[in-house]
């Protein structure tokens, strides 16, 4: 439990220090899901019809806590160490559930806090599927325990954080037909992860989404591009780690086969987007190797021990060798973009905490603004300006986004369209500037970054919607919602 502690008081540090430099994964993304949770619910101004594209009803249930704990990213820092460190606990519970002393048991809970995967799900982009890494943990100690009422209830929490972990616990019905585990098991398993995924997919989420479930999830994000990705094989390899020094046969490990689909077949970069779909994948992973290795003889357990101990560290060395393992965008990319390869796995390496002096300028721009300003702002200064009760993304067709008092721009042909749902080049940006100015004092201009205050009322958002670039949406996700830009026909 001391190890635990200052695990997360050590990952709670670094992330407030990478934010202090301007550090963050996903800009939308990480600002929706944070708005989320300090709102207590699922309607957001940001982009309400892009996103959420999932149901993390997890996040409406710790709006208290993290009210509790004062709101703001520290608070969504400590509740992501809290429930991600907590899956030591669960390996730990796991290893003495099938034999391990208790010294082998912690040893592998230390195990997974080193892990490289771990501490990236910990570090990276904040979504409830990272942080449901401990519950699907424990819901495999329960199962491997035959505790019958504790793991339904596992099982049934497991589901509340995202819809698509159904897929994930749903393989624990083969497993308990595998063992011979009695009939409810089987049937219980599949039929509370069946219909939770349906009635999430078919019946919920189709009420919120711009698109069909399986438009938005399956055909915007999968496909086989990712099979020429190396470092979508550089995860695969870090994830089975651990199980190349142990035999092979941990059924329960199967947990983790979404997880590693998603990570080959995901059509982004590794770095970034795909970081939290880890989550199965590191889950399966880590609880096959605690079964595998409770399995050995035991005069053999501190060979395989020590040898998985250097595994870890020799993934840690990973971010200093990059040429090796890089695509040519991800070992060229900019620190801030989050996609160098420096930033694949290790929370150690120099450039994690320094920012680059853009990333300063843009740090020094939001504190501008008072904190409880309504304010619109283009994708990149979202997740910095969270939480407040009126934040839009700038330009988006379904917000009123020029019905604020602040509005904060930039445009830059480094990194224009990546991360940011709205773009703006430098040219868009003079256009806007022109047609704010009838409205808004500048009160701030600095390397492509302009705030604006505003001074009078008036101010149409049609015609700054119109000034927006064009960025068409597939035609399968429009189902009659056009995309930012998109002029009406």
């Amino acid at each position: 439990m001391t190890v635990l502690c200052g695990w997360v008081v050590a990952v709670v540090v670094l992330q407030w220090l990478r934010l202090q430099a301007g550090f963050h994964y996903e800009f939308e993304d990480d600002a929706l899901y944070h708005q989320i949770l300090a709102n207590g619910t699922l309607t957001n101004t940001i982009h309400p019809l892009h996103r959420p594209s999932h149901l993390p009803v997890i996040l409406l249930l710790l709006h208290p806590l993290h009210a509790l704990l004062g709101g703001g990213w520290g608070a969504v820092f400590l509740l992501k160490a809290l429930f991600i460190g907590s899956g030591s606990i669960a390996i730990v519970m796991l290893g003495r559930s099938q034999g391990l002393s208790q010294r082998d048991a912690e040893a592998w809970g230390l195990v997974y806090l080193l892990f490289p995967p771990t501490l990236m799900l910990t570090f990276s982009t904040f979504r409830a599927l990272s942080l449901a890494i401990g519950p699907l943990l424990f819901v495999l100690w329960a199962f491997c325990a035959k505790r019958w009422r504790t793991y339904l209830w596992l099982l049934c929490g497991l589901l509340l954080f995202r819809e698509d972990l159904a897929l994930s616990a749903v393989f624990l019905a083969g497993v308990a037909w595998l063992r011979k585990y009695p009939a409810r098991w089987t049937v219980a398993t599949i039929g509370i992860c069946a219909a939770w995924f349906l009635v999430t997919s078919r019946l919920i989420l189709p009420q919120i989404l711009p698109a069909e479930y399986d438009q938005i999830i399956v055909q915007s994000n999968l496909d086989f591009g990712g099979l020429s990705d190396a470092t979508h094989w550089v995860a695969v390899a870090t994830l089975l780690a651990p199980l190349l020094f142990l035999p092979l046969g941990a059924w329960e490990a199967s947990i983790g086969i979404v997880g590693l689909a998603s990570i080959l077949l995901h059509k982004s970069g590794f770095a970034g987007n795909l970081l939290h779909l880890m989550t199965p994948a590191v889950a399966g992973a880590m609880g096959g190797a605690v079964l595998s290795y409770a399995r050995i003889q035991p005069k053999h357990r501190r060979n395989t021990r020590n040898a998985v101990f250097l595994a870890i560290v020799l993934a840690h060395m990973q971010p200093w060798i990059p040429g090796i393992v890089a695509t040519e965008h991800e070992a060229n990319g900019p620190p801030e973009s989050m996609y160098s390869t420096e930033h694949a796995w290790s929370p150690f390496h120099q450039r994690y905490l320094s920012g680059d002096e853009y990333m300063s300028t843009r740090l020094e721009a939001v504190q501008r603004i008072p904190k409880n300003a309504s304010v619109s702002a283009t994708g990149h200064f979202l997740p910095l300006l969270t939480p407040r009760d009126t934040l839009y993304e700038y330009g988006h067709r379904d917000t009123p986004f020029a019905d604020v008092d602040w509005i904060i721009l930039e445009g830059r042909d480094l990194y224009s369209g990546a991360g940011a749902y709205i773009s703006l080049l430098p040219e868009d940006v003079h256009k806007h500037r022109q047609a704010l100015e009838q409205t808004f004092h500048v009160e701030h201009d600095r390397d492509g970054i302009l705030i604006f205050k505003r001074i009078a009322p008036g101010l149409q958002t049609d015609r700054l919607r119109n000034l927006v670039p064009r960025r068409q949406a597939p035609p399968s996700l429009r189902r009659g919602v056009r995309s930012p830009g998109e002029e009406t026909p």
